[in-house]
């Protein structure tokens, strides 16, 4: 009979704690935030400051101190000498333009991985020398994967010298593709 009545007793008990609960109103949240967002700083406006007359002693002193040869050197050409010093003009290789009008890129798909562990580690590697690398998520029938992206670059002839020299540093068939955004 006794434990007849503890049971009942804990039955009740714990019907006094749940039932209150599930029988409360939802709780209604405030369309106002608790906190308010103070109005922007007023900056005070700039005040232009006299260099003191010690700065005007220092840099002719500096002057003065500085040898011939400095001077010399700091001189500016005029255009007329500034165009004899140019003896290529700086080309680039033209890009081409798709149908929507943007340039054609290209990038160097390295690898695929499943892990995301191994395609972050070479990511890091490949970052770490210098690379413009970065990582693009797939989804197919074998479930997700990660691939390994190296680029974007400007012009044929630079993306295959790049498939190169990963090929020839990291021992990676590259694959070149269009790059997309």
């Amino acid at each position: 009979m006794k434990p007849r009545l503890v049971g009942a007793v804990i039955i009740v008990a714990v019907a006094l704690v749940v039932l209150p609960l599930l029988f409360q109103n939802p709780v209604k949240y405030p369309d106002v935030p608790d906190f308010v967002i103070p109005p922007e700083p007023v900056m005070p406006k700039h005040v232009p400051v006299e260099t003191p007359k010690e700065y005007a002693r220092l840099k002719k002193r500096m002057g003065e101190l500085a040898p011939k040869e400095a001077v010399d050197e700091q001189r500016i050409e005029t255009p007329a000498e500034q165009k004899k010093l140019v003896t290529k003009p700086n080309r680039k290789e033209p890009f081409e333009l798709d149908q929507s009008g943007l340039p054609v890129a290209w990038a160097v798909q390295l690898a695929t991985f499943k892990e995301y562990d191994n395609a972050a580690a070479l990511r890091d590697k490949l970052r770490g020398a210098g690379y413009n690398v970065y990582t693009r998520r797939i989804s197919s029938s074998a479930g997700d994967k990660i691939q390994i992206l190296v680029g974007p670059v400007l012009g044929e002839k630079k993306i295959k010298a790049l498939r190169k020299k990963l090929h020839d540093r990291y021992e990676l068939d590259g694959l070149v593709i269009r790059y997309l955004k």
